[in-house]
């Protein structure tokens, strides 16, 4: 099991560094990914507040990405 931090959740969702969001990409496809609450909160917050993404824009990226099956959160244990 491996932690993320928001900045790795936010390369993906966002694409913006191809060689960081392929980093990510690999890693969540090789091994199991936790992600704890504060990170969320952070990822959620830096979406909107830095790239002003819409509230539906940000719960799309963030659906897509807890819908992978190797993410789990913190309620999942």
């Amino acid at each position: 099991m491996l932690i993320i931090d928001a900045n790795a959740i936010l390369r993906y969702v966002l694409y913006d560094n191809e060689v960081m969001a392929k980093e990510v990409n690999e890693l969540i496809l090789s091994k199991k990914i936790t992600v704890r609450y504060e990170v969320m909160a952070e990822v959620v917050y830096e979406l909107e507040k830095v790239y002003s993404m819409s509230r539906n824009e940000i719960a799309d990226g963030i659906k897509v990405f807890l819908n992978l099956t190797n993410i789990e959160t913190e309620s999942r244990h």
